[in-house]
């Protein structure tokens, strides 16, 4: 019996010690101090990785191959939730002599970001490290319903966020005037209830697809409440002016466009 104990004593000893620094789904925490991390990846294989948001600034996640065929990886991040090819708030693909960097700005505080790599090819060797960068956390702008437009600017591949207080019930709409005559490139807006929205987790998406020109956009059916809003792209720096109005009052965008 004793001996039977002292088995069962260190085989859970064992296990708890492979798993310090993982969470209750099994993903392996990431430092936030460049140390990296090492895996294997198969065809479609996916290993999970996550940070906690505890401190402000910008994370930027380097994944570099190591060995194996020449195929590579995929590493996709999501924020608050695990994310997969095709739902993913940031992605980027490595090959050997190419590493990924994906660059998490204006971390949102107390949030869990996670990291998943995913095997393209038969065998793939890889290390993954995460680098924080300090600054102060910057909350979203405010819109006011109905009031002038609001002047942004982002980078490509990031996230500028705004909150907007929607007091009745019925449809609103968001409008955007990108200062650019090209949008070859992918801008979307996108707006969710009590959360901000990102690509992967979002209410409603919709493509930008005019420049130097309002688009609107119109959110049916909302409830009352605190919105998110949010802007994306993949085109270089760029700036914007947004607005929101109730749908009934709007009266200066002509050009609604249905939800993709």
């Amino acid at each position: 019996t004793r001996c039977m104990d002292w088995m069962l004593w260190f085989v859970y000893t064992l296990c708890a010690l492979m798993c310090m620094g993982c969470n209750g789904d099994g993903d392996t925490q990431l430092p936030l101090d460049g140390t990296a991390k090492t895996g294997s990846a198969t065809m479609n294989s996916y290993t999970y990785y996550y940070f906690n948001a505890s401190r402000s600034g910008d994370v930027i996640i380097t994944t570099t191959i190591t060995g194996g065929a020449a195929t590579g990886v995929w590493t996709y991040v999501g924020q608050d939730y695990r994310p997969y090819d095709g739902d993913s708030d940031w992605s980027m693909g490595s090959i050997e002599g190419y590493a990924s960097v994906i660059h998490v700005n204006n971390l949102v505080p107390n949030a869990t970001y996670y990291v998943a790599v995913q095997g393209i090819g038969p065998s793939e060797t890889y290390s993954i490290s995460a680098t924080l960068r300090q600054s102060p956390y910057q909350p979203p702008v405010v819109l006011e319903m109905n009031d002038m437009p609001e002047t942004a600017a982002t980078t490509a591949y990031q996230y500028t966020d705004f909150w907007l207080n929607v007091t009745d019930k019925g449809n609103f709409s968001v409008a955007t005037n990108v200062q650019t005559s090209n949008l070859d490139n992918r801008f979307y807006l996108m707006v969710s209830h009590g959360s901000l929205p990102r690509l992967g987790k979002s209410d409603h998406k919709f493509r930008v697809q005019r420049g130097n020109d309002w688009e609107s956009f119109v959110v049916p059916f909302a409830r009352p409440g605190h919105f998110g809003v949010s802007v994306w792209h993949d085109h270089t720096s760029i700036s914007f002016y947004i607005k929101a109005t109730n749908s009934d009052s709007d009266d200066t965008f002509d050009h609604q466009r249905r939800q993709r």
